[in-house]
């Protein structure tokens, strides 16, 4: 899924499609 990027950690997590933002597509 991605992630709206409201975290730092949003970018590389939502590679492990665990993103601590928003996710915009589960």
């Amino acid at each position: 899924c991605s992630c709206d990027g409201r975290t730092v950690n949003c970018g590389y997590k939502a590679l492990h499609s665990v993103p601590e933002g928003i996710p915009t597509n589960t």
